[in-house]
């Protein structure tokens, strides 16, 4: 069957209404097409050969589905896998107790760890579902139980969780981790550092941590810090020091602000925190710097 051939399936019962949610200040833009909990005994769970305009997120929750793609994936109760957009693939079900939760959904970002497991890769992503998306899915559960999850107000939240918690297990994984790994060194190096270097220097003031800098990439740390040691030649919690002593230097040469003031304003915790760093990357304190090279003191204005 050619490509052009395969039916596009992204009708049928839908308990969950579409709906849009933006995170991390417009990074990240989800669409849930459906998200549903289903059975062999209330509906067909074998699918002939077909195709989605949106991803998929399949999690067995009992028996033992068996997704086709140009290979076969067997998965099991705990087990889930991401179908990327357009993907052709069947589905085939041999256990008559074997139920699912499946949630239709498109996801735009400029998180270039997402994107390269959702938007840029055609190849599933399988792993095994971690606490949280167990805690999660009971969650979905309890609520379908009690009530049509098209009424609940934070269904969908619940439901745009678990995709981000999915996302989180396979990116955390060795293998997803160098694919994107590879995928995020394809992007143009200056690029890549500038943003990098932007958004640490953007938030300075506003005590970025580590985990902020990762999430911006779309990385889980340890493979942030790779990226950055790649770039910059040091971890990111020694770029975020870097650039907040590039900016004391700034303001010790350009305004009488007191230390604290300084500190305040370059993301440190306090003058103490502040002088100590300054003195061991330096090697003086700060005052004896202004004191050297700060030859025509600005006001404080």
């Amino acid at each position: 069957m050619a490509a052009s051939d395969i039916p596009f399936d992204d009708q049928g019962a839908s308990m969950l209404p579409k709906v849009q949610l933006t995170m991390y200040s417009d990074l990240m833009r989800c669409a849930i097409g459906w998200c549903r909990f289903v059975s062999e005994g209330t509906e067909r769970l074998s699918k002939s050969l077909h195709r989605h305009t949106v991803c998929e997120l399949h999690y067995i929750l009992e028996g033992n589905l068996r997704f086709v793609f140009d290979e076969e994936l067997s998965l099991g109760p705990g087990e889930f896998v991401l179908i990327p957009q357009n993907l052709a693939h069947r589905i085939l079900c041999d256990h008559p107790q074997t139920r699912k939760l499946v949630i239709g959904f498109s996801i735009k970002t400029s998180l270039p760890g997402i994107n390269a497991l959702l938007n840029e890769s055609q190849s599933p992503r399988h792993a095994v579902a971690s606490f949280s998306m167990a805690q999660l899915t009971q969650a979905l559960a309890d609520k379908a139980a009690n009530a049509n999850l098209s009424r609940s107000m934070s269904a969908g939240y619940i439901a745009y969780s678990l995709i981000l918690e999915a996302a989180d297990t396979l990116l955390s994984s060795a293998s997803t981790a160098d694919e994107t790994e590879t995928s995020f060194r394809k992007i143009d190096t200056a690029a890549r550092k500038r943003d990098l270097l932007d958004f640490v220097q953007d938030n300075i003031s506003n005590h970025i941590t580590v985990q902020d800098v990762a999430r911006h990439l779309g990385f889980e740390v340890r493979q942030a810090n790779r990226v950055c040691q790649q770039d910059f030649h040091c971890t990111i919690h020694q770029l975020i020091v870097k650039v907040r002593l590039r900016h004391v230097q700034e303001l010790l040469d350009q305004t009488q602000f007191s230390m604290a003031e300084i500190a305040e304003l370059t993301g440190f915790s306090s003058a103490y925190a502040l002088i100590r760093h300054f003195k061991s990357n330096m090697g003086i304190p700060p005052g004896k710097y202004r004191q050297i090279h700060a030859e025509t003191p600005r006001s404080h204005t």
